[in-house]
């Protein structure tokens, strides 16, 4: 099994966007730790991961639809300036 480096300038900035990175990362841990991740720290690094990218795609199904109020805050901000 390999492991896929992206950059993060590749990450998308859209909701839709990063729940479907978000739910791709969450299937890879979930098909390495069914295959049983060999060494106990890496099966602990994957349970880890996991367990991080659920609460993530749990935090992003609690913001109101579109989840990009940080962006129109700093707009907001920047026109005022």
């Amino acid at each position: 099994m390999s492991v896929e480096v992206i950059d993060t300038e590749e990450l998308p900035t859209d909701g839709k966007g990063l729940r479907a990175k978000l739910e791709e990362a969450l299937a890879a841990y979930e098909k390495a730790l069914a295959l049983g991740a060999g060494q106990e720290a890496t099966r602990r690094d994957a349970e880890f991961n996991r367990d991080l990218v659920k609460q993530l795609l749990e935090q992003q199904s609690q913001q109101p639809e579109g989840g990009e109020g940080d962006e129109s805050q700093e707009s907001d901000s920047r026109n005022q300036a």
